[in-house]
């Protein structure tokens, strides 16, 4: 008996640091999804979709994945789902300027070749 309250008490401190990472992503998160909402509509766009992935971003990365991490819980898991949304992310990001800056690049190119 002794030992499993020893083990609640040590505990104790874990999930408060836990509940604080989660309060402050969520903060952090409230407030860079109400800047891109503000700085889109200072331009005319509707970035409302944008805000959204953003806010969620946040707290899943920012918040969950360290509160579990804190919490040790399913550590493995979430290391593997942590390396996983960075490189989907990275490719997502080099596929998006890979095709989308194709002719871009070829242009460039075109003048290298033209200076030479």
């Amino acid at each position: 008996m002794t030992a499993l309250l020893r083990d609640i008490l040590v505990y104790i401190p874990q999930v408060i640091v836990a509940a604080l990472v989660l309060i402050m992503a969520a903060l952090v998160a409230d407030f860079v999804g109400r800047l891109i909402e503000h700085s889109a509509k200072a331009t005319g766009i509707n970035a409302q979709f944008a805000a959204t992935v953003s806010r969620w971003s946040i707290l899943i990365i920012g918040g969950i994945f360290p509160a579990l991490t804190q919490l040790r819980i399913a550590q493995g898991l979430v290391e593997v789902l942590f390396t996983g949304v960075v490189f989907a992310l990275s490719l997502a990001i080099g596929l998006a300027f890979g095709l989308g800056g194709r002719d871009t690049a070829a242009h460039v190119l075109e003048k290298m070749r033209n200076r030479s």
